[in-house]
């Protein structure tokens, strides 16, 4: 985790929070003001972060946006998938971590920050 524990110290220095650091199980949860938490977490044993953010609850959602936010997978650059424990939808990419700069850590995260907004606002006009 000390590529990875780098990295996000030097990504949180580059926007002005000194103490930015994965927490005891290499997790790393960023808020932002659309109330959307994305998670960073690294797998240093295969190289990569994984970055994932959650598109929404199955509960009460139609089943055409269910099936949109599935066919999202083909025309994308993220992978949206289920979780087979409690049904939620989620958003998710990774990339390897010895490709990442703080710079470029910075750009992906506000680039998957769009998406999951973009898609979610797709989806909810299914809801509507």
């Amino acid at each position: 985790m000390d590529a990875f524990a780098s990295l996000i110290s030097e990504t949180g220095r580059l926007v002005g929070i000194d103490s930015l650091e994965p927490d005891a199980d290499g997790v790393v949860e960023f808020a932002s003001e659309e109330a959307t938490v994305v998670v960073m977490r690294a797998d240093e044993d295969c190289d990569l972060v994984l970055i994932t953010a959650k598109l929404f609850d199955a509960t009460g959602v139609a089943p055409d946006t269910r099936r949109r936010a599935i066919e999202a997978n083909f025309a994308g650059d993220y992978t949206v998938s289920v979780d087979p424990d409690d049904g939620s939808y989620h958003l998710s990419d990774y990339a390897p971590i010895r490709s990442l700069s703080p710079d470029s850590m910075l750009a992906w995260l506000e680039s998957f920050s769009s998406a999951l907004v973009h898609l979610r606002t797709q989806l909810a006009h299914l809801s509507s």
